[in-house]
């Protein structure tokens, strides 16, 4: 639940008005690091558990978390975008 406070926080924050107040950077790192480690503790909960549904869900939740705001995820690089192919002429 932890990561998903997170995301809600940093998601309003993104989707904010323009008038709307600041949020300091410490307080947005601070969501940016919870959702770190709660995507964290969701890898070793499969790596001591093996895989279960419930948790490999969780961690396919958080990560699109990730992907929804921007950031990266450490250990996982991006995935290539797929550019258009030119056609020679």
């Amino acid at each position: 639940m932890q990561g998903r406070t997170a995301f809600e926080a940093m998601d309003a924050w993104a989707s904010r008005p323009l008038d709307a107040p600041e949020v300091s950077g410490a307080v947005l790192e601070g969501y940016a690091k919870q959702l770190r480690e709660s995507r964290e503790r969701l890898g070793t909960l499969l790596a001591d558990q093996g895989v279960r549904d419930d948790i490999a869900a969780a961690l396919e939740r958080n990560e699109e978390y990730h992907r929804r705001l921007g950031l990266s995820i450490r250990d996982k690089p991006d995935e290539p975008v797929d550019e258009p192919v030119e056609e020679e002429t």
